[in-house]
């Protein structure tokens, strides 16, 4: 059952945009500020956190060194998109942006995602997650870095992500129906909620396998 969720989320998603009498409250759910960017804040932040926490785990178990670099790069990378994703909290502790950066910040806010050249390309973001998985999940199992890979279960969190996301890539070079195009469009702040869950569990999980082994006597 667990495999159907991801699709099931999608799906219910897309069905709720395109019925009138639902599109209103799809929209609020996925509106920023809203429980869906919520989600994927909390998810980030909590997979960062935990990742970090991991790599130190790793350290007390002799684990190589790019075992512990990998771990730290991606729970800090995820505590960045997590800070990103709510604009650093501007919108709750309402602090100014810094004119030096609203003047290149499309959205006048305080993020990076929004400045020029990099507004509006966030599916590249999610396509990169998305190839990523599918290199963690193929490639890495049968190395010394096996630790690293990416577990089973969150396949079908994965190639839907990166479906998603070549198709959001592909509406850039192509012409689509409006209404296909507005429902990629909205659906992409589910996507990225998606992302962040599946951050968040790939974290977890790897914090599950580093715990079963032993710690160096020099870390007891």
């Amino acid at each position: 059952m667990h495999y159907l969720i991801p699709f099931t989320l999608l799906s219910l998603c897309f069905i709720g945009l395109f019925i009138p009498a639902t599109q209103s409250f799809m929209g609020w759910l996925l509106d920023e500020g809203h429980p869906v960017e919520l989600l994927t804040f909390g998810f980030l932040m909590a997979g960062g956190i935990i990742s970090i926490r991991t790599a130190f785990a790793a350290h007390c178990r002799g684990l190589p060194g790019i075992i512990l670099i990998f771990l730290s790069v991606f729970g800090l990378l995820l505590l960045l998109v997590g800070a990103e994703e709510i604009a650093w909290g501007q919108n709750y502790f309402n602090f100014e942006t810094p004119e030096s950066l609203k003047a290149i910040n499309k959205q006048g806010e305080t993020t990076i995602h929004n400045i020029s050249g990099f507004h509006g390309r966030t599916e590249w973001l999610r396509l990169f997650f998305g190839i990523g998985g599918i290199i963690g999940i193929v490639c890495i199992r049968s190395t010394p870095f096996s630790i690293l890979a990416v577990p089973v279960v969150l396949i079908p969190w994965i190639l839907i992500i990166t479906s998603h996301a070549a198709f959001d890539v592909l509406e850039d070079y192509t012409n689509i129906p409006n209404q296909l195009s507005f429902a990629m469009s909205e659906t992409a702040e589910l996507v990225e909620a998606m992302i962040a869950y599946t951050a968040f569990q790939y974290a977890l999980l790897k914090q599950r396998a580093v715990a079963i082994i032993p710690r160096l006597e020099s870390c007891t």
